[in-house]
């Protein structure tokens, strides 16, 4: 998740159970007050975290609160009651000797926050709650601190490597792509920036690959929207699907229809490439040894997974991206580890439908866990999203808006969930509800389930195996960034 805006109100010291917090009039106009419904919480207890958010704009008052449950090892969200045009959308929680509590509110169509910075109808609005225990192995806690922040809408999910700073620059034109970057996680991004003068504000990029006839890739010819950085300057994203990874890309700015910049030409294997002709030098900043190290194996991975990628959809078989490597030393791709264990599991529920008729990992730029559901009708169907981390738990709720009809089928609609960067080793526990709220299958699963049950088998096991690999680097890349 990218965080647009910054930390807004500090931490603030709990008074009594209740807890008051507010910014400086040049940051919001939000007031918060939280409130719990007992001092000191023992297992076992329901308890009720309470939130009044007053804009000060208008004075107008939103009030409501959530239920949880708490035990020796989690707390469980239980309900949610009445916010005015509010609803909860998820809850995380970890606890290793502290428990965090992460609430995210999100602001329905009705609200009027439209002269309130950083608050945009239909954003999400995070609060997150902090539980110390009273001692080293306490079951019971104290509320003591919160800490609240605004969150953009527009979540940019996975790690940005360097940028490859490019110029682009010749006569007639002012607008110019500055540099390169490569974007990854459960999807495989290269990330052009732009300069765009004044009298050009709202240019987009035109992204295009050469056409090829492979109905297992889509062809690129598009316009993209950027995203402002500042000073004039716009990133801008453009898939790249994993079979594709040493064909080259020309994006060029465009106003109104005209070009305004000079075309590049660009490919994940030209950013490979730089990073390993480069070494260190190619990042900036005092990188370790064992962060570049970690750079070159997640570049490795992903190439192999690219060569990969190009056997699975028979594309380009006889140039495979990782023999165009300058180097002949460069890779160091991962050793997979053969995987003995599966999270796959189903559970029945009160009724028989909505339930699951199959699971199963699917590829464009991203990869992504694909399920099968059947049911008579979806019209008020409600999911309810269970993802175990490493750091805790992770709730959400969907509704049937994210199932997708299957064409020429009946009753048979599909769900696609985009694993978190770091989660390839994530399970996902998913509760299918009916209109009237009754219980149908649970199913839990994971991409690592996938990479188990495609083992041995001819096709699909050397894909998967370099795709597992090359989730795993992502995380050893963020973990060796963050200094873990």
């Amino acid at each position: 998740m990218k965080r647009i805006f910054t930390l807004l109100l500090g931490f603030c010291m709990l008074l009594g159970v209740c807890v008051f917090a507010s910014a400086a009039e040049t940051q919001t106009k939000l007031d918060v007050e939280i409130c719990f419904s007992k001092e000191e919480i023992v297992p076992d207890d329901i308890f009720d975290v309470t939130l009044k958010v007053t804009n000060k704009q208008d004075s107008q008052i939103h009030c409501g609160s959530f239920s949880f449950i708490y035990d020796t090892k989690a707390v469980e969200y239980v309900e949610q009651k009445p916010i005015e045009n509010w609803e909860l959308t998820n809850v995380h929680y970890k606890d290793d000797g502290e428990i965090l509590l992460l609430a995210e509110v999100n602001a329905k169509e009705s609200d009027k926050f439209e002269d309130i910075p950083g608050v945009k109808n239909g954003e999400t609005i995070s609060f997150t709650f902090t539980f110390k225990a009273l001692k080293a192995g306490a079951s019971n806690f104290k509320a003591e601190y919160i800490d609240f922040a605004l969150f953009d809408s527009k979540k940019i999910e996975g790690v940005f490597i360097e940028s490859l700073e490019k110029s682009a620059k010749i006569a007639g034109y002012t607008a110019e792509i500055k540099g390169v970057s490569l974007q990854v996680g459960a999807g495989i991004e290269l990330c052009f920036t732009g300069f765009v003068p004044e009298e050009y504000e709202g240019a987009k990029i035109h992204f295009s690959q050469a056409h090829i006839d492979n109905d297992s890739i889509d062809n690129v010819d598009m316009d993209v929207e950027g995203e402002s950085k500042g000073e004039n300057l716009y990133d801008y994203l453009m898939p790249v699907h994993p079979a594709r990874l040493g064909d080259k890309v020309e994006a060029y700015l465009v106003y109104n229809g005209e070009q305004i910049s000079e075309v590049v030409s660009y490919s994940v294997l030209d950013y490979c490439n730089y990073v390993f002709d480069k070494g260190k030098s190619a990042i900036s900043g005092n990188a370790t040894d064992e962060q570049y190290k970690a750079i070159v194996t997640l570049l490795s991975d992903l190439l192999a997974y690219g060569d990969e990628a190009q056997k699975y959809t028979d594309y380009n078989t006889n140039n495979l991206v990782s023999s165009a490597v300058n180097k002949d030393d460069a890779l160091e791709p991962s050793q997979f580890q053969a995987i003995t264990s599966t999270d796959y599991e189903v559970i029945k529920g009160t009724v028989s439908k909505p339930a699951f008729s199959f699971v199963t990992m699917t590829f464009d730029n991203n990869f992504w866990l694909s399920y099968g559901i059947h049911a008579d009708s979806v019209e008020g169907m409600k999911m309810k999203v269970l993802i175990d981390t490493k750091d805790g738990k992770y709730f959400f709720n969907l509704d049937h808006n994210a199932l997708i009809k299957a064409e020429g089928e009946e009753n048979l609609y599909y769900l696609h969930i985009k694993p978190w960067a770091t989660g390839i080793d994530y399970v996902y526990t998913i509760t299918l509800f009916d209109a009237d709220g009754k219980e149908g299958t649970t199913l839990r699963y994971s991409a690592k389930s996938y990479v188990e049950s495609t083992q041995g088998k001819d096709g699909y096991s050397d894909f998967s195996k370099t795709l597992y690999n090359y989730g795993k680097s992502i995380e050893n890349y963020v973990y060796a960034m963050e200094g873990k």
